[in-house]
């Protein structure tokens, strides 16, 4: 199961926290929720706090992926932070675009 809450929304900046497990089943429900938000933020900055996560597949790299094409598609900045440790394992071995996005903390 996961859940997506969001945290605020002061001018171009639109900040979500990401709580639960992202496996093959809850990956389409996640990049749903992150692209809904992200049309939200349109140039703006996009925070998605995935410190909540305890499980973390392929899967989930692969919506981060997606959501991070679409952000600079649309010319928003995407930030990933804070990462919990299962995320941070996942996106260490990642030296693709998601690099440039996180870790990092706040």
């Amino acid at each position: 199961m996961i859940d997506c809450e969001r945290v605020s929304a002061e001018g171009d900046e639109r900040r979500v926290r990401v709580v639960g497990e992202v496996d093959l089943a809850s990956a389409p429900r996640l990049r749903s929720l992150l692209l809904d938000e992200l049309e939200r933020v349109g140039g703006g900055r996009f925070v998605v706090d995935l410190g909540g996560i305890g499980f973390f597949s392929a899967a989930g790299l692969h919506v981060l992926e997606d959501v991070a094409a679409a952000a600079d598609g649309c010319g928003a900045e995407l930030v990933l932070r804070p990462l919990s440790s299962t995320v941070a394992l996942v996106l260490s071995s990642c030296d693709g675009a998601l690099a440039a996005h996180g870790p990092t903390t706040e």
